[in-house]
């Protein structure tokens, strides 16, 4: 466990069709329930595009009811994402994401090692950003980008709270390899266009406790935005794709990356596709340069456009991050608020 991920830790654990949250060793009183994806998209999104293949459909059912129990390589071409289908109004998760812990185990890998998301900024704040800093085991340059994050302070009063995870292939990092301790391109294994005809795509959708880790995670935290670090493409991705066209354009002047030239072949299974067309929030893989252009300059420029995008982040997912207040009982009267009592702590 890295030194900046020790603060107070909650760890989600499969419980017959849900999932508890406890914190060290007691659980909360509150279960976790992990609803259809379709029931908590936003209500104005566009309709959706023909229907998956059978297995991934019975796939992501299966991560989002929380059925499958297991906690939960260089770049992506253009991520070709259905738009979102349409839904009633969403509710907050459950608990909902204001009552998180700074520190949250994700999940573990096939090997056992911790996956840890750390929040900064304001609980409360309804506008989310994430950063994964590596997926890759050997394209290891996010890391710096989301150690400089943290290492900068986040106002907790403020309009946007900020989650980073430092990898989410703990496995492969310590090995340097692309792949996790069982070959498989967690970035080729989420659901949305898998293929098994894919080199290193698993056995199966979401077949690998690392992707079901980060999609039972982000299908509660719902972020609005989401950027995933790769190397060695120095481009950012998502400028040629309907939804995520703007973001990668502002992204990429950020950055000081390139923009991807169109007309790529699409890559199967991929976290970026798999967000774009499941969430109102969007997601980027943003592709850095080999190591040895990665200066710590470019670091403090990358750190910079982060925090840059939260400031400029839109609320695009509606889902309550704090508990809704109760409704009242309509053949109940409510009975009139006190008035304060002025004394000298409160005039």
């Amino acid at each position: 466990m890295d030194v900046q991920d020790r603060v107070s830790v909650a760890t989600f654990r499969s419980v017959g069709g849900t999932t508890t949250r406890a914190v060290g060793n007691h659980p909360f009183d509150a279960t976790v329930r992990f609803p259809p994806l379709s029931t908590r998209k936003s209500a104005n999104m566009p309709p959706a595009s023909p229907a998956l293949p059978v297995s991934v459909a019975i796939a992501t059912a299966a991560i989002g009811f929380g059925l499958i129990a297991t906690p939960v390589t260089s770049a992506n071409a253009v991520d070709q994402s259905p738009p979102p289908s349409g839904s009633p109004s969403p509710t907050p998760t459950s608990p909902p994401v204001s009552t998180w812990p700074g520190s949250v185990l994700v999940g573990t890998s096939v090997r056992g090692r911790p996956i840890y998301a750390v929040r900064q900024g304001n609980p409360n704040a309804s506008k989310i950003l994430l950063a994964v800093g590596v997926i890759h085991g050997n394209e290891k340059a996010g890391r710096r980008i989301v150690d400089a994050v943290r290492a900068t302070p986040v106002s907790a009063t403020g309009d946007v709270q900020i989650w980073t995870i430092r990898s989410m292939n703990p496995d492969g990092m310590a090995a340097t390899i692309r792949r996790n301790a069982r070959s498989v391109d967690l970035n080729r294994n989420f659901p949305t266009g898998w293929s098994r005809k894919t080199p290193g795509a698993g056995r199966a959708p979401a077949s690998e406790p690392e992707t079901q880790a980060l999609m039972r995670f982000m299908s509660q935290l719902r972020p609005d935005a989401t950027f995933v670090y790769h190397q060695d493409w120095n481009m950012v991705l998502g400028t040629c794709n309907w939804k995520t066209r703007s973001y990668g354009l502002r992204y990429a002047a950020l950055t000081g990356l390139k923009r991807e030239s169109c007309g790529r072949a699409a890559y199967t299974g991929t976290m970026g596709s798999w967000y774009n067309s499941n969430f109102p929030g969007y997601m980027l893989t943003v592709e850095l340069p080999g190591t040895r252009k990665v200066t710590a300059g470019r670091v403090t420029r990358w750190r910079n456009s982060v925090l840059t995008a939260s400031r400029e982040l839109r609320d695009v997912d509606p889902t309550p991050v704090t508990p809704l207040p109760p409704t009242p009982d309509p053949g109940v009267s409510p009975s009139p608020s006190p008035s304060p009592t002025l004394t000298p702590q409160n005039r």
